[in-house]
C-alpha cells in the first residue's frame, strides 16, 4: 500500500487526507460518521473542492482516523499551506478585537446600524455581541443577551436538533445559510433567513461565529 505523501513534496491536503483515510481502512462514509461530518464534506475535501479546512476540522479528522502524532502533523502541515485563504479576519469583525485595532468607536455604531440582526457567539454558542436589530427582532437588549447561550435566547425546542447540526458544521469551518425557525423573548416562533459565517483569528484558527438574520416576509394571504 502506498505510504502517506511526504510533506516535503508539497502534497495537497486532499492527497494526504485520502492516503491517511485509506491507510486507516475507512470508507468516506465511515470517516464522516466518526468525524461527525457529512459524507459530501469528506468527498469534497478529498477532491480538492473545499480548500478551507479549519484547525477544528483537522483535529476531528485526525481523531476519527486515530492518527499517530507524526501522521496528524503531516495532515496539519498539508492544510497549513492553503488554509483560511479568503476567510474573514476576526480582528476586522469582532468587538473584543476592536480595542486593539483602535477602531471600536467606529465599528460598533456601524454594526448597531445594520438593518439585519448581527449576533456573534463563541464556539460553545455563548453570545459575545448583539446589535440593535437583534434586540428589535428577538426582544432582548444587548445587556441581557451577551453572556447567555444563543440556544436559550433564540432556538425553540422544535429546532434544537437542526441548530446543533448547524453548529457542528460551523465548528468544522463551513458557512451556513438558509431558513430557520427561531423564538423571541415572548416565546413566539417565526421563520428567519440566516447566514452564519465562521470567523478566524489572526493565526487562522476558528474563533467565533457571526450570524446575520432577518425575518422572512409574511406569507401572502
Amino acid at each position: 500500500m502506498e505510504g502517506v505523501p511526504d510533506s516535503s513534496n508539497r502534497a495537497s491536503f486532499s492527497e494526504v487526507l485520502r492516503s491517511l483515510r485509506i491507510k486507516s481502512g475507512l470508507t468516506q462514509g465511515e470517516l464522516a460518521d466518526r468525524a461527525r461530518l457529512s459524507p459530501r464534506t469528506i468527498s469534497d475535501l478529498e477532491r480538492g473542492r473545499r480548500t478551507r479546512a479549519y484547525e477544528s476540522t483537522v483535529k476531528m479528522l485526525s481523531d476519527a482516523m486515530a492518527l499517530e502524532p507524526d501522521q496528524a502533523a503531516k495532515l496539519a502541515e498539508s492544510v497549513n499551506r492553503t488554509r483560511m485563504r479568503g476567510a474573514i479576519p476576526a480582528a476586522s469583525m469582532l468587538p473584543h478585537e476592536l480595542a486593539v485595532m483602535g477602531n471600536r468607536d467606529l465599528l460598533l455604531p456601524l454594526l448597531d446600524s445594520v438593518g439585519e440582526a448581527v449576533i456573534a457567539a463563541n464556539l460553545e454558542g455563548t453570545v459575545t455581541f448583539w446589535n440593535a436589530a437583534a434586540s428589535d427582532l428577538y426582544g432582548y437588549s444587548s445587556a441581557e443577551a451577551v453572556g447567555r447561550s444563543i440556544y436559550d435566547l433564540t432556538v425553540p425546542d422544535i429546532a434544537e436538533s437542526q441548530a446543533q447540526d448547524i453548529m457542528r458544521s460551523l465548528n468544522s469551518g463551513l458557512a451556513w445559510s438558509g431558513s430557520f425557525s427561531v423564538k423571541d423573548r415572548t416565546g413566539r416562533t417565526f421563520s428567519v433567513q440566516v447566514t452564519d459565517v465562521p470567523v478566524v483569528d489572526s493565526r487562522g484558527d476558528l474563533a467565533l461565529i457571526i450570524g446575520f438574520s432577518r425575518a422572512d416576509p409574511p406569507m401572502p394571504l
